[in-house]
């Protein structure tokens, strides 16, 4: 069982002279600590693995806040780690000297107070140690690694001693190689010369203490031993230097995108890298070049990016680097800061007069962004702009009347330099003696502008006029017919602006047709 002694402080408080009430003082338990393997009186031969268990608790600290350490009366502190939530402490030792140890666990709290538990042990063999062995021990020399060496873990790690006896040969020989960290690396027989080699890599990170032991065929063991340390491999150091952080693009631009990637281990070409968007994923993974450079020109979608590059090595290490990048639809951009996008119906985004909620005004322009022009001023005969939808005012003579207005239509605008009014009308020449004589007349047009009246017999041409009369004011058109052509019935007339002034969109004219 383990022998526990136990130190404890309390301190009282003082009552104060004139207070009816003493101050109440601090009291602080000291740590409860236990050896539960090995047990007392343990004896073991040199080289054998020891495993070591205890507890620790406190009433006023958490158990693995505990200061814990393990000491042995030869070998000095050989564990140090603390112990878990529950208090539960293990590890491992092979490494212990021959001879009689005493095992103290020592467990100390934030007050400082602090209690041990001992156990005594008993190593057979090795220097200083007891048993039945006879004659001298073999010699033993660890060459390598040298002694406080710094081992890259990615690194092979060649591990020479040469062990000899006086009494046999060197072949016949027992020997170990024991890391105080991973345990067991190597069991076997030095070659016939004495030589022991291992390579060995991935060793945990951390410091090691490495030891050859040999034993003889009379159980004499001896050692030699070095302490060295494992330190991870570094991983890549990386870093994007085009785009900058927070630079914004088109999603039609062309972006380069520059970096650059080494390692303390290996070479630039060795390594992959690797751009990525949080949007639109891996867009290219290769080998920097032998600079560690990193160059290439890739286009992204729309949205916020982050944008990283990362490096890997050989042995898996990584590392990333990333920038913020803003792109940009330029039909989701308000360029003309109008409070509308080209993808929510802003029909010129660099005009901030041009958008879905701006009032239509008399210009050449779609105000509103809904499809049409000045449509407030629009006539009743709209849409008429083609002989295909051209306004029917249908018979102009269908009796024996001459010389007097058949047909008239008033209110009409032209309101765009793009509009146009076509009209057609029958002329009824129904009887070879009906003569079809016609006068066309329309406005008052504006004298700022230039507009255009085109008569058609569409009996005849829908391309060609058969009168032309261009202006302002009032303009007027004629066709003089055949009296004996019974084929001259159906008319068409044109009207629009070979020069719109603008700002005329409200002037109405009239058409009115006489049958002469």
């Amino acid at each position: 069982m383990s022998k526990t002694t136990e130190r404890l402080l309390i301190f009282t408080g003082l009552a104060t002279a004139g207070c009816s009430t003493p101050d109440v003082g601090f009291r602080n338990s000291v740590p409860v600590v236990g050896i539960t393997s090995p047990e007392d009186g343990t004896v073991i031969n040199f080289g054998d693995a020891v495993q070591f268990e205890g507890t620790v608790q406190d009433k006023q600290d958490d158990a693995d806040t505990l200061q814990v350490v393990w000491e042995s009366s030869i070998d000095g502190v050989i564990d140090d780690d603390p112990a878990d939530s529950s208090g539960y402490l293990m590890f491992n030792d092979s490494l212990l000297s021959g001879g009689e140890h005493v095992i103290t666990l020592t467990a100390t709290d934030a007050a400082g107070e602090s209690a041990v538990a001992t156990v005594e042990l008993l190593v057979n063999g090795g220097e200083g140690g007891t048993g039945p062995a006879d004659g001298e021990a073999p010699t033993v020399s660890l060459d390598n690694p040298v002694d406080g060496a710094i081992i890259l873990q990615s690194e092979p790690l060649v591990i020479i001693g040469l062990v000899w006896d006086e009494d046999q040969d060197a072949g016949t020989l027992g020997a170990t190689i024991v890391s105080s960290r991973d345990g067991g690396l190597w069991e076997g027989s030095p070659d016939e010369f004495g030589r022991v080699e291992l390579e060995t890599t991935g060793l945990s990170v951390g410091v090691h203490t490495i030891r050859l032991d040999a034993i003889d065929a009379d159980d004499n063991r001896s050692s030699d031993q070095v302490q060295i340390e494992v330190i991870a491999d570094a991983r890549p150091a990386v870093i994007i230097e085009e785009p900058g952080d927070g630079d914004w693009f088109w999603n039609t631009d062309i972006i380069r995108f520059v970096g650059s990637a080494t390692d303390d281990i290996d070479h630039p070409q060795d390594l992959i890298v690797r751009w990525s968007s949080s949007i639109d994923g891996i867009f290219s993974e290769t080998a920097p070049n032998p600079t560690g450079a990193s160059i290439i020109e890739a286009s992204l979608t729309a949205g916020i990016h982050t944008v990283g590059l990362t490096a890997v090595d050989t042995d898996g290490n990584e590392t990333t680097y990333n920038v913020t990048v803003e792109v940009r639809d330029p039909l989701d951009h308000d360029g003309d800061l109008d409070g509308f996008t080209e993808n929510e119906g802003d029909c010129n985004d660099a005009d901030p007069y041009t958008h879905p909620d701006a009032e239509e005004t008399c210009d050449a322009r779609d105000n509103d962004c809904d499809g049409d022009i000045n449509e407030d001023d629009w006539d009743d005969l709209e849409f008429n702009d083609t002989l295909d939808t051209a306004t029917d005012l249908g018979d102009i003579d269908d009796a024996w009347i001459f010389g007097s207005p058949e047909s008239g239509s008033a209110g009409i605008t032209l309101h765009s330099e793009y509009d146009e009014d076509w009209l057609v009308f029958d002329a009824g020449d129904d009887w070879v003696v009906d003569n079809v004589n016609i006068d066309v007349s329309v406005g008052p047009f504006p004298f700022t502008g230039d507009y255009v009246i085109e008569l058609y017999l569409l009996d005849e041409s829908s391309s060609v006029p058969v009168d032309v009369d261009t202006g302002s004011g009032r303009l007027s058109v004629q066709f003089e017919g055949d009296p004996f052509d019974g084929g001259e019935d159906n008319f068409a007339i044109r009207v629009y602006a070979d020069t719109w002034p603008g700002g005329t969109c409200g002037d109405r004219f009239e058409i009115e047709i006489v049958d002469l």
